[in-house]
């Protein structure tokens, strides 16, 4: 299976199952449903010259590209680089400044940038100004009219459940977060505003990652809980800052549109933006990715979520909240390690 990120298109990525020069299987993340089924029926079984001939070049609106062209030069960049050479490459995405680099182990493509980026040795390299972007948060200090607010939606009462239900259950505990998403530079995790997120990695990557981070305060992937926390503690940041106490669960729990990098949201880019764009009450990159959070020690099973939304998703159904179990879908691939620290 081979993942070709699109760019300039609502799908975000297309699946592609290919033996040697014959599409066997197509999947598209996002975009016109019946349309792009209609496409995934046509070129099941087909050549890729033939699907390349009749769909590239092929308009949308006044975009440039579409998503049948999206299609034609995923193949183009396929047959080119893995077909015919059969080898590691990276190549050059012809419609943005992302690298995409072919994986023949696992069989899929992963965006990387092509930045050039000194990281002055601090912290090992590790980070450029750790301390300016950590965040300390003690739950069992949590107190004040903001935490006794009565839930109106779902995703309010679910955040205060988890929470209150830690609480009573003496499971709470301080932690230390970062308020920026990483970055990978050489091979090192990077916490540094101006830098190109890192996505593409499976959650277990990430879990190894976060863990090799900074062992010596047992940095690790976020848990369920810390996420939850974490968010409550952005929602009394923002009541501090001055916004009524129900706007502030609305903006967190319901709509995110205001707070981060949605479809909908204001200056809205077809793309990821580079770290530390966007920035409210001391945090920065809401929406943008996808979070990979693990879930909480004390379940029976031990399994990865998927939190927020990324800039393709919009505000009201995948906000800064919201979280469900990772399964092998596609948002995992827009998304990127939250790290939690002693």
């Amino acid at each position: 299976m081979y993942r070709y990120y699109t760019n300039g298109v609502c799908a975000k990525s297309i699946l592609l199952d290919i033996e040697d020069d014959v599409v066997l299987d197509v999947a598209f993340e996002g975009g016109c449903e019946g349309a792009l089924i209609a496409i995934k029926n046509l070129v099941r079984g087909q050549n890729i010259d033939y699907i390349i001939d009749t769909l590239e070049q092929v308009p949308c609106k006044m975009r440039g590209t579409s998503c049948p062209d999206q299609l034609a030069n995923a193949l183009k960049i396929y047959k080119e680089f893995v077909y015919n050479k059969n080898i590691y490459e990276v190549v050059e995405n012809m419609i943005s400044f992302q690298k995409i680099l072919f994986f023949k182990e696992d069989k899929f493509m992963r965006r990387t940038s092509e930045m050039k980026i000194e990281i002055p040795e601090v912290n090992g390299g590790r980070c450029i100004s750790e301390n300016e972007l950590e965040c300390r948060i003690d739950p069992n200090t949590f107190a004040g009219v903001w935490l006794e607010h009565e839930p109106t939606t779902l995703w309010q009462k679910n955040i205060l459940d988890v929470y209150q239900d830690a609480k009573a259950k003496g499971r709470l505990h301080a932690f230390t977060c970062m308020t920026i998403d990483a970055s990978v530079v050489d091979g090192k995790l990077v916490y540094q505003k101006g830098l190109p997120i890192e996505t593409g990695f499976y959650p277990m990557e990430w879990a190894e990652m976060l863990k090799a981070y900074n062992p010596s305060r047992n940095s690790r992937m976020m848990t369920r809980i810390e996420y939850v926390c974490r968010n409550l503690y952005l929602i009394q940041k923002l009541v501090k800052a001055g916004c009524e106490i129900a706007k502030a669960y609305e903006m967190v729990c319901d709509d995110s549109r205001e707070i981060g990098h949605y479809y909908n949201s204001s200056n809205h880019k077809n793309d990821f933006e580079p770290t530390g764009s966007r920035e409210i009450c001391g945090f920065y990159d809401l929406g943008n990715a996808r979070k990979f959070i693990a879930e909480d020690p004390w379940e029976e099973e031990s399994f990865f979520l998927v939190a927020g939304g990324d800039y393709g998703c919009y505000s009201a159904l995948n906000q800064v909240a919201y979280f469900k179990n990772y399964g092998l879908g596609d948002e995992g691939y827009y998304s990127v390690g939250m790290i939690a620290l002693d």
